[in-house]
């Protein structure tokens, strides 16, 4: 019987947690870059929209949900402003390479997503904090 009780307890502490996060699928965020500045997205069922508030830049991705906390950000354009990076070969990396996102923790009206290019091996972590 004691048995039974810590393979369940370690079942329970393994296994995945589930968040609800259909309330961060749609709507208006903000997030410090780690790039400087802070970042205002205005996300809906197709496109996810940033705002860099530093220079005004605004960069519109096409955005896909794989599972209920998972997304992923594709078809990079710029609709306003100029690149940052000065090499067309970087620039078009970036815009043809989708971004892998999940989130990762839940506290109220803010989100922790653990973030990466499918191209990189490195892993980012960022906080969201929903506004609208």
């Amino acid at each position: 019987m004691m048995m039974k009780l810590n393979l369940l307890i370690i079942i329970l502490f393994l296994g995945k947690t589930s968040f609800d996060c259909d309330k961060f699928k749609t709507g208006k965020f903000e997030v410090e870059s780690k790039f400087g500045g802070k970042v205002v997205i205005q996300r809906n069922h197709r496109f996810h929209t940033e705002t860099l508030t530093r220079n005004g830049n605004v960069v519109r991705y096409k955005i896909k949900w794989i599972s209920d906390c998972s997304f992923l950000l594709y078809g990079r354009q710029l609709l306003k402003g100029t690149e940052e990076i000065n090499d067309p070969k970087i620039i078009e990396e970036f815009a043809n390479d989708t971004i892998f996102n999940e989130i990762i923790k839940i506290n109220g009206n803010v989100y922790t997503t653990k973030s990466k290019l499918y191209k990189f091996k490195k892993w980012y972590e960022s906080t969201t904090r929903k506004i609208e």
